[in-house]
């Protein structure tokens, strides 16, 4: 299989499906392998397959979920809050944590997570940033108010570029 180096960590995504549909399919609860550096440990619970697999340099670690539907595989990572002060009063900014596309809604046909002027809660989900497809929700990591959206739906986004601005 061939590995894509991706910000300085070898990851084959194609072998990580692999794993997961062996889990599913096998309807394993658990599986766990290491090669060298890379481990992977995937983790099935209520019908949802977990998979993580450490991200080398300045990558969070984050744990992916696949859950099955009929038009194949969609997997959904952990809640990912990712905020630095802002440099406009108490505001916090919503950085990206990884490189992807930034997805304002669940699904095309759904309403907006959020828009500016909403007032969000700790934990409440942004927006979603996909990265070699596991969506990644983006939580918010204080109460306030949106006061700018910095992206557009479907847009890519850089590792740490600002999503958006909270002001508690």
């Amino acid at each position: 299989m061939a590995k894509k180096d991706i910000s300085g960590s070898l990851v084959d995504p194609d072998y990580i499906e692999s794993l997961a549909k062996i889990v599913v399919g096998n309807d394993l609860r658990e599986l766990k392998i290491s090669d060298g550096e890379m481990k992977v440990s995937i983790k099935r619970g209520n019908d949802v397959v977990m998979a993580s697999a450490p991200m080398m340099q300045a990558m969070p670690t984050s744990s992916a979920s696949t859950a099955n539907s009929q038009s194949g595989q969609a997997q959904l990572a952990e809640p990912t809050p990712i905020a630095t002060p802002s440099h406009s009063s108490n505001a916090v900014e919503v950085r990206a944590p990884m490189v992807g596309t930034a997805y304002m809604a669940p699904q095309p046909s759904a309403p907006n997570f959020v828009s500016e002027g909403a007032v969000v809660k700790i934990g409440d989900t942004l927006m979603i940033v996909e990265a070699m497809k596991v969506m990644n929700p983006i939580v918010a990591p204080c109460a306030g108010k949106i006061v700018k959206i910095s992206v557009d739906n479907g847009q890519p986004v850089e590792f740490d570029e600002i999503l958006m601005v909270i002001e508690p």
